[in-house]
This record gives C-alpha cells, sequence and structure tokens, in this order.
C-alpha cells in the first residue's frame, strides 16, 4: 500500500546517521502493523530505526527451530524475540532470551503474548552478553542450543561492539556454556566479514573454549534477496549451524 525509503548519507568523519524514512508512494502504513511468519504473529514498526523482524532470516529460523524440540535454547541478542518464537512454538522445553535494551525486552515480551507463548518456558533476561555468558560460565549454566545474531555494530554504556573483531570471543564464550554435542548457530549480516573469515571466527573462538566444532549448515541469503552482481557488497548475510563437541 506505500513505499518508504530512508536516505543514509555519510556525514563529516564517516559517521552514517539513519536519517527519517520518506514517505514516496502510497499510503504511510501504522504506527504499529501485525505481520505473519511461519504461523506466528509479529507487530512490527515500519518508520522506526528498528522495524522489529530481519526478512532475510526466516528460513534461519524455520530450520533452527526444528533443532529446537525438547532442548534447552539460549537466544543471545534476543533483539524482539523471532527466534525465541520459533524455538518455543516448535517445542523447545526453555527458552532464554538475552538482551541489553528494555525497550526491546519489552517488545519480545509482547510479540510472545500474541502468540500465546509467555509460558514459563521462557525466561527474558536484560544483560550485556559476554559479561552475562562469563556469568553463566562460573555457575555452570549449560544450554542445548546456543544462537548468536548479533548486530555488526553496537554501543552501551560499558564499552562497545564490533562484530569483524568480537565475534571470536562471542564464540568461545558461546562454547562454554553449550553442553557436550550441543548446537551452536550463528548469524551475521555485514559484506564486511566474507564468509569464509565467519567461519574461521567461529572454529578459533569455540577452541579457544576447548571445543570442536563440526559444521553442519552453511547459509546465505534467501532467493528472494537476490545479489547484484554489480553489487557484491548486497551478499551481507552469513549462516552457519554447528555441532560442539
Amino acid at each position: 500500500r506505500g513505499s518508504l525509503l530512508r536516505r543514509r548519507v555519510p556525514g563529516p568523519g564517516g559517521a552514517v546517521p539513519e536519517g527519517r524514512p520518506e514517505l514516496v508512494k502510497g499510503a504511510a502504513p501504522p504506527g504499529e502493523l501485525g505481520v505473519r511468519e511461519s504461523g506466528l504473529r509479529y507487530r512490527v514498526r515500519l518508520a522506526d530505526l528498528k522495524p522489529g523482524l530481519f526478512l532475510d532470516e526466516r528460513e534461519n529460523r524455520a530450520w533452527t527451530a526444528s533443532q529446537c524440540v525438547g532442548k534447552t535454547v539460549l537466544n543471545a541478542f534476543a533483539f524482539t524475540g523471532a527466534f525465541s518464537a520459533a524455538a518455543l512454538a516448535a517445542g523447545a522445553g526453555q527458552v532464554v532470551s538475552l538482551d541489553l535494551s528494555a525497550p526491546v525486552l519489552a517488545r519480545l515480551n509482547a510479540n510472545l503474548r500474541l502468540n500465546r507463548l509467555d509460558t514459563p518456558r521462557h525466561e527474558a533476561v536484560r544483560g550485556e552478553a559476554l559479561a552475562t555468558l562469563a556469568a553463566w560460565v562460573k555457575r555452570g549454566r549449560r544450554f542445548d542450543v546456543v544462537i548468536l545474531d548479533p548486530p555488526a555494530y553496537a554501543t552501551h554504556a560499558g564499552g562497545r561492539w564490533r562484530a569483524a573483531e568480537d565475534y571470536g570471543r562471542l564464540a568461545a564464550a558461546a562454547g562454554l556454556v553449550l553442553a557436550h554435542g550441543g548446537l551452536l548457530v550463528a548469524a551475521l549480516a555485514t559484506h564486511e566479514v566474507p564468509p569464509e573469515r565467519f567461519e574461521r571466527m567461529l572454529r578459533e573462538g569455540v577452541a579457544r573454549a576447548g571445543r570442536v566444532v563440526t559444521t553442519l549448515q552453511r547459509r546465505g541469503l534467501p532467493r528472494d534477496f537476490p545479489v547484484l552482481p554489480a553489487f557484491p557488497e548486497g551478499n551481507y548475510l552469513k549462516f552457519l549451524a554447528a555441532r560442539v563437541d
């Protein structure tokens, strides 16, 4: 019914402001819009900087959910909870959603209520990922499945996150909370890290935790996200699933 355009023009010093969306065709969307994916419902805000659902990950969510039946699952960098909802709907035994943002966790809980998935099988935890994982290691907390889907860049009161530099540390931390034979699911959406480097960071990070990785799945963008030959940077999504022993 309408099209929005958000212009991102680098400013002085290379900073790229998000910019405001412009209505370029048709009718503007409502403040919140209900959408469906794989039988689940989500509320998205198309005019916000963070609409609330990444469509390029839907096939990855469906595959991951199929691996979570009866399992204990950690969804780190949970955002608005699409991986959590998919895992719960598939029959996960317990899902923990970890994110640093209280407003994001509020949207996550609203999405779970929308799907009647706000059950004792779900726990929402607010915290910085690396610090929280370190605390869980000391407590001996373990998960059968760990999902890592962090942003490429982020800043917070305690510092900053840059996936190209920090993903290896995150993989090491995940390796320490994964049960033996557990499933590590990792995604990254940036063209700055090619697939080979991404997998190497994961392998080396998990190795620092004294664990061994066996790759099970490698995925990129779904077919309705075509990559133009003249714009290879558009091939930005990496997804890897691995058994960790």
